[in-house]
């Protein structure tokens, strides 16, 4: 996890539109990053947690 963070920490995003979809773990620090160290609002980025662990995420099949 940490690798990835360091990896959005260490990338210059200056005329980017980030689109984070990655483990829950792993966007929560990434978002708070950008919004309060890069002054990227929500409105500039598009963030999706794929999976979450402990909690199902989505709809069950077998329902």
């Amino acid at each position: 996890m940490a690798r990835q963070l360091e990896h959005v920490k260490g990338f210059e995003w200056q005329g980017w539109f980030p689109h984070l979809i990655c483990e829950a773990a792993i966007l929560l620090p990434a978002r708070r990053y950008l919004q309060k160290e890069r002054g990227l609002g929500k409105k500039d980025m598009h963030m999706h947690a794929y999976w979450a662990q402990g909690k199902c995420m989505g709809k069950n099949r077998d329902a």
